[in-house]
């Protein structure tokens, strides 16, 4: 067998075939994501495929929300309009780009519950994410820490 047709060997020295186009590439043409998975496409054939089909987008989006967090896409929109298009913590219109585009505001939820509560911006969503279990008392000492050296 040759090197390169063992996914293993190729996937250890820093290169993938690509699922689509069958050209063997390094790891940084794929996402993370597909780095280590077989059969998936390269950066470009993903490129290509989202621009000949633009309408997969919003199939994805709506996919996506409904199965992950129950919701449609007219909900998202009821929430974004309810939150007049700012983040429920800090209160600001989402700012950081994703492919050249301002990204959408992410929907929060209780991932033990599923239950979704409001959409925030991605830093936001990450602080929740990184604070969530830890205790009230760590977090209000972390603030006076970075309080105490700001100054």
């Amino acid at each position: 067998m040759a090197r390169m047709a063992d996914p293993k060997w190729a996937i250890r020295h820093g290169e993938k075939m690509c699922g689509v186009c069958l050209q063997t590439k390094p790891l940084s043409d794929f996402t993370p994501f597909y780095q280590t998975n077989k059969k998936t496409p390269c950066r470009r054939c993903v490129a290509e495929k989202t621009a000949s089909h633009p309408q997969h987008l919003d199939v994805s989006r709506k996919s996506r929300f409904k199965h992950k967090y129950g919701i449609t896409l007219e909900d998202y929109d009821q929430m974004f309009e309810a939150q007049e298009g700012v983040c429920a913590i800090c209160k600001k219109p989402e700012t950081l780009l994703y492919k050249g585009k301002v990204r959408y505001l992410q929907v929060d939820h209780d991932h033990a519950t599923g239950q979704v509560r409001q959409l925030l911006c991605f830093y936001c969503n990450r602080m929740l994410g990184v604070i969530e279990n830890i205790p009230v008392d760590v977090v209000e000492a972390g603030y006076k820490y970075l309080a105490q050296w700001s100054q």
